[in-house]
């Protein structure tokens, strides 16, 4: 029973962390004339233009006018509820499981729900916001910069 219980735990984290890291990158763009572009999906280059993508919309942003992008940080605090109920309800599973309490079950949910809550704060702890300035960069370190951005979001999208 318990081997289940952890082979469950762990197929479905993995499966749950591959979807959260699989995701479309969304970036925020600010311009030098604080023209904000907010959670767009870099879609395109082409000569000195950038090209974004926001609610079916296609946007063009001069290179030149950004200051900077910013990408949130990426959550795992679903991911982190999961791994932390697996582990919480084992735990008290276990521990309930060699001890004389006759509240194994009430034991194991306080487990789960415990663990839980530690998952979910661990994992939102964990991510980190991705800021590249570009403001300070010539046109040539913009182009090589956006370039990348672009083609690590399309290897996701894919």
């Amino acid at each position: 029973m318990i081997m289940k219980i952890i082979i469950f735990g762990i197929v479905t984290f993995t499966l749950i962390s591959g979807n959260l890291i699989g995701q479309v990158e969304k970036w925020d763009i600010v311009t030098l004339t604080d023209q904000p572009y907010n959670e767009v999906i870099l879609h395109d280059l082409s000569n000195d233009t950038l090209y974004v993508k926001a609610y079916g919309n296609v946007f063009s942003v001069s290179i030149d006018s950004i200051y900077y992008l910013k990408r949130d940080k990426s959550s795992l605090g679903s991911a982190g509820i999961i791994f932390g109920m697996t582990i919480g309800g084992i735990t008290a599973y276990e521990i309930s499981r060699r001890s004389s309490t006759p509240y194994h079950g009430f034991n194991v949910l306080l487990g789960v729900i415990g663990g839980g809550i530690v998952g979910f704060v661990v994992g939102e702890a964990l991510g980190a916001d991705e800021y590249c300035y570009l403001r300070s960069k010539s046109h040539q370190e913009k182009v090589k910069l956006l370039s990348e951005l672009i083609y690590r979001n399309k290897s996701k999208d894919k």
